[in-house]
């Protein structure tokens, strides 16, 4: 089994957490903003008389159906967020548990900070580094042209941006250590889509789950400093994430 640092998904899972409580606090707001509303017409109605209580009545309602409308679809919004969130942290779990079943001569590194946004995972093997970005879209993942298609279509985030920046950004960081100068592999991997056919985008590796542990240990580059290398990435992490998990 391979060493294995962090939590695979942590950052995804606060993020849902947190969307989770903003979404809960938007519908207490609005609760809150319909009972003032209420509250302010009950007291006020005693004072009005004839047509203009009716009218006074006609407006409450007006605002609490234009309130229910617009909490309506922002508890929407809310809802297909945190599932999406959800739904990625699952992903990124998925994933892992196929890094950590590599051999004991790897080290996997999940949720590494970096300026561009987390790592899902870096993997430091005998021969290779690579950066695993996991996405948990469902549908059908081609190559065109030297393009990445989700369904026929561009996903409406460059994907293979993201990974070639990531792994550029470790390279870089890496090399910051005398000896550490080693090439980084940039690969994406889709948990629940289905995949036509392994390619490579911009130098980045499309792939799916079942592809992966032999896509990473049929590497045979120069040898890599393991444990050099991980330490180089510990230092990056909090102390919390950065502790050794037990294998």
């Amino acid at each position: 089994m391979a060493k294995v640092i962090g939590t695979a998904g942590a950052s995804v899972r606060e993020m849902e957490a947190g969307r989770r409580q903003v979404r809960r606090l938007t519908m207490l707001g609005v609760l809150l903003l319909l009972a003032v509303i209420i509250y302010v017409w009950l007291v006020t109605s005693r004072y009005l008389a004839g047509m203009i209580a009716v009218v006074a009545a006609g407006l409450v309602i007006v605002a609490l159906k234009t309130i229910d409308t617009h909490a309506t679809r922002n508890d929407r919004r809310q809802r297909k967020r945190q599932r999406d969130a959800a739904r990625g942290a699952s992903g990124e779990e998925k994933v892992a548990r196929i890094l950590e079943a590599l051999p004991d001569d790897y080290t996997i590194i999940h949720d590494l900070p970096c300026p561009l946004g987390n790592i899902d995972h870096v993997v430091i093997g005998p021969h290779g580094v690579f950066v695993v970005e996991t996405k948990a879209h469902g549908g059908s993942v081609t190559t065109a042209d030297g393009q990445l298609l989700l369904n026929g279509k561009p996903p409406e985030k460059d994907f293979v941006g993201q990974a070639v920046g990531n792994a550029l950004w470790l390279k870089q960081t890496l090399a910051e250590t005398p000896g550490l100068d080693v090439w980084v592999e940039a690969v994406l991997v889709f948990s629940n889509a289905f995949v036509e056919k392994r390619a490579a985008v911009k130098g980045v590796t499309v792939t799916y789950p079942g592809h992966l542990a032999r896509l990473i240990t049929a590497a045979r580059g120069r040898s890599i400093p393991v444990d050099e290398v991980t330490e180089a990435l510990r230092a990056r992490l909090t102390p919390a994430s950065s502790a050794a998990r037990p294998e």
